[in-house]
């Protein structure tokens, strides 16, 4: 905006006007810019094709980690928060008592005991892969 003052036109628009059609075309430039990146043709050579058996074990693992998800839905939601913010937010069990003001040894307790209880749940499906 700085360097094009000089050819503002209050005949021609406001000056918020004006502003507003700087900052449109930025964004109009960035994404112009970022289509060019994303558009960018692949060699064969340059792609690593994936294992059958490792994509395989890789959706019944997401599919898996949706249904513990979708389980751990189900607890209190300080105990959901407290194993997001260990499983997710990858806190140290000090930095998640600081954050919900519990006692770290109350968090070590909810976590094991929930992780027990979801390692039950799901052996059947835990142990086969």
């Amino acid at each position: 905006m700085l360097k094009a003052i000089t050819k503002y036109d209050p005949k021609q628009a406001s000056f918020r006007t004006w502003l507003y059609r700087i900052a449109t075309n930025k964004i109009i430039d960035h994404h112009r810019s970022r289509a060019v990146i994303q558009n960018k043709i692949l060699h064969l050579d340059d792609v690593e094709i994936p294992d059958e058996s490792d994509f395989t074990k890789q959706m019944a693992n997401s599919d898996l980690a949706f249904r513990i998800q979708a389980y751990v839905g189900t607890f209190e939601a300080e105990t959901q928060r407290i194993f997001r913010l260990k499983i997710f937010g990858e806190y140290t069990f000090g930095e998640i008592a600081k954050m919900v003001d519990i006692p770290e040894a109350t968090i070590k307790t909810k976590y094991y005991r929930m992780l027990k209880i979801i390692r039950k749940e799901f052996e059947d499906e835990y142990f086969t892969q």
